[in-house]
């Protein structure tokens, strides 16, 4: 269990084939699913800026091209974002 970055506490793992994610708060429990076809259903209607690890910078840059969504990003050509973006050699 971890701190998600409202300083709830909150998990997220894996098994199988999906993703499991949780956040626990007084009002109630509950563990959130993601199953590889729910991908482009739940995820990418959400703002780009919601992918972790996503700096202000690095949005910016995106919303410059037109990438508004995660799934914008996700139909884009890889090439075109590691050249909007610039490559980090630890991505490779």
């Amino acid at each position: 269990m971890g701190i998600s970055q409202k300083g709830k506490p909150g998990a997220a793992g894996s098994q199988g084939d999906s993703l499991l994610c949780g956040r626990k708060s007084k009002e109630t429990d509950r563990v959130h699913t993601l199953f590889p076809d729910e991908i482009p259903e739940k995820m990418w209607p959400l703002p780009v800026r919601n992918l972790l690890f996503l700096g202000k910078a690095s949005e910016q840059k995106l919303l410059n091209q037109g990438i508004r969504t995660i799934g914008d990003l996700a139909r884009e050509r890889e090439a075109n974002v590691q050249l909007w973006l610039g490559e980090k050699p630890e991505h490779r």
